[in-house]
């Protein structure tokens, strides 16, 4: 089986189940060789084939992550310049240089009810600071070069880039070297905070 095929029947198992992926709503990427292949911006998670990727130039995207653009038209055309020949029409996600900051080979953006539920609420970065300490917080920011110096600023405040990134307001982005190892990362964050709901529940009944 293809590295992308795998990678795409796991973003098809989460983004079926609207627990993970409300309205199959998501991202993947895989690196190899130089090269980073996302989801189109068209395809839904939930319906991910192994020829909903499209291959863009990491060296150009990692280029772009560094940029500070007056505009978000201006990101865009460096976007459409990454992609690399012999694609079928369509843009890339949007997401693609937040992905392109992750030096782990897969990269799987979720927004599960349960993660949503502590980014999008009050309090939120000093739960997720307690629960998962290992991981990164990014303040909201629109997509663009908002959201990639924001991501940048967060993940550049550990030595080596986490494998857990929750963006306020915006879900979780998982990363890891196999697809297996993406797993287990979404399977530990889920579990931490099932406990907390858990723990939480009990406390309120006594």
């Amino acid at each position: 089986m293809s590295l992308l095929k795998k990678l795409a029947e796991t973003g098809r198992r989460y983004g079926g189940d609207g627990a993970y992926a409300p309205a199959g709503h998501g991202s993947a990427s895989f690196k190899k060789d130089g090269t980073l292949y996302i989801k189109y911006a068209d395809t839904q998670l939930s319906e991910l084939t192994e020829y909903g990727f499209i291959a863009m130039d990491a060296e150009r995207l990692a280029k772009i992550a560094e940029t500070e653009y007056a505009d978000m038209d201006a990101q865009l055309a460096d976007i459409r310049a990454a992609v690399l020949p012999l694609q079928r029409s369509g843009m890339p996600s949007t997401e693609c240089v937040l992905h392109s900051m992750f030096p782990q080979n897969y990269v799987l953006h979720l927004h599960p009810a349960l993660v949503n539920g502590m980014v999008c609420g009050e309090g939120g970065k000093k739960l997720a600071g307690e629960l998962f300490p290992q991981a990164a917080w990014a303040p909201f920011a629109l997509p663009g070069s908002e959201l990639a110096k924001a991501v940048k600023a967060a993940l550049s405040a550990f030595e080596n880039v986490p494998d857990t990134l929750f963006l306020q307001n915006q879900g979780v982005v998982v990363a890891a070297d196999s697809v297996e190892e993406l797993d287990e990362v979404v399977s530990k964050v889920m579990q931490t905070l099932k406990d907390m709901c858990i723990v939480n529940k009990a406390h309120s009944i006594v």
